[in-house]
């Protein structure tokens, strides 16, 4: 079967930023009408659904979550076939943890019953749902469970390069924790930002944003069975010298 690339895949999705989001919505030009067919045709959600508490999207294109991935297919194969959420993610080719997601645009981000398109740099689009419709999202504010590499995608041009050899860390000379400030502090910020964590504002003061991320930084090693000590917010040793990886 012929595939698209993953570049394809993101593109197609970043052209259908502003869409509305309506259950079972593929494309169509939304109105009472087009509810009231969706109403008839998948007995999921009550009439009030499509007419009232979709009504924001009355005049725009709709897709649910799946149907965006569907229509970024169809820009490139128009037969492509429809799938659920669950029915895309179950025929990925290779698949895991969200905490080990590697740095390859284009593979699915999912949870039962949702799936986004991971487009690099910590960033997703997804057709979120009726109050947000397609927008860009941060992947470590969701709560996606697994990603995937689509079976109908090529990713051979978004597989990244062999990494450079790693940074030698910095002596780490005491524990660093939420009211410390410094260079190290800054230091333990950036590379925290290199792995998508989002401590917020570089500016050598830990804060509570820099906490929280420590903390989703030390959940997401210790799912991948690295031993980091406790998840605690505090960057010690061991913490310290992954961070460097």
């Amino acid at each position: 079967m012929a595939k698209i690339t993953a570049a394809q895949l993101i593109e197609s999705c970043k052209k259908r930023l502003g869409w509305g989001y309506v259950l079972g919505g593929q494309g169509e030009l939304y109105s009472e009408d087009v509810g009231k067919r969706f109403f008839e045709r998948y007995n999921e959600k009550p009439l009030s659904y499509y007419i009232k508490e979709c009504a924001k999207w009355f005049g725009k294109h709709v897709v649910d979550c799946s149907g965006l991935i569907i229509e970024a297919f169809r820009d490139y194969l128009p037969s492509y076939g429809d799938m659920t959420a669950n029915g895309l993610y179950d025929r990925c080719f290779e698949r895991g943890a969200i905490g080990t997601i590697p740095e390859v645009p284009g593979v699915c981000v999912w949870k039962n019953g949702h799936i986004g398109i991971y487009i690099g740099g910590g960033k997703v689009i997804e057709s979120r749902g009726k109050a947000y419709g397609v927008v860009e999202t941060v992947l470590n504010a969701r709560d996606f469970t697994n990603w995937g590499k689509l079976r109908d995608v090529d990713y051979a041009m978004a597989t990244p390069q062999p990494a450079a050899p790693l940074q030698n860390a910095p002596t780490l000379t005491r524990n660093l924790s939420n009211g410390t400030r410094g260079e190290d502090v800054r230091q333990a910020q950036e590379r925290l930002e290199k792995h998508l964590a989002q401590p917020g504002k570089i500016d050598g003061i830990f804060g509570e944003r820099t906490e929280a991320a420590v903390k989703r930084f030390q959940q997401a090693r210790k799912n991948e069975g690295r031993d980091i000590g406790a998840v605690d917010g505090i960057i010690g040793p061991k913490t310290w010298a992954i961070l460097w990886e």
